[in-house]
């Protein structure tokens, strides 16, 4: 069998050459992109979910365009930095860990109360208009559509949920206790 290898090497090479370049046009080229490129890269993982590095990224500078929203005289160099992308980083775990949990205890925000807070709610007041409905126009100024923000909204009251449901069953010492009823 390998002497056969032996007196036909040119032909066979001839074959297998045309046939690997086949392989790496339909297969190799996206597999050494994926290589190259760092944007899928998994920088952490929660809860079996990667964060990439093309989302790091993208909150990092969503922080730093709304840093510049609120302080528009500032320089906005001095928050791109190691430990204000490690921040970012930190606060992208502490988001995903929120939803895990809400997800795990089966939180949800139904639509009457959605409603109910998009209305009431003081914060939001910049997003609504006159006659109570989303002002798509601002959205639209931050990128955002009227599903993206309710998403949005849905998953941050999510997350709120879970606080309150960790912050309100604090138990503290008998001794402390006592004297603070005291």
């Amino acid at each position: 069998m390998l002497d056969f290898f032996r007196t036909h090497a040119k032909k066979f090479q001839w074959v297998m050459f045309p046939l690997l370049l086949i392989g790496l046009g339909f297969v190799g080229i996206q597999g050494f992109s994926r290589f190259w490129d760092e944007s899928n890269v998994a920088v952490a993982k929660v809860d079996g979910h990667s964060i990439t590095r093309a989302e790091w990224d993208a909150a990092h500078q969503n922080q730093i365009e709304q840093m510049r929203r609120q302080m528009p005289g500032m320089d906005m160099k001095m928050f791109d930095t190691p430990a204000a992308r490690r921040e970012t980083l930190d606060q992208l775990v502490r988001e995903r860990v929120m939803l895990a949990a809400a997800h795990k205890l089966n939180l949800a925000v139904g639509d009457e109360r959605l409603a109910r807070i998009f209305q009431t709610e003081p914060s939001l007041a910049s997003v609504r208009n006159a006659n109570g409905s989303v002002n798509k126009d601002l959205l639209a100024a931050q990128g955002m559509t009227p599903e993206s923000f309710e998403a949005r909204l849905r998953q941050d009251l999510s997350q709120q949920q879970v606080l309150r449901g960790v912050t309100g069953s604090a138990l503290a010492a008998s001794g402390v206790a006592g004297a603070a009823l005291d």
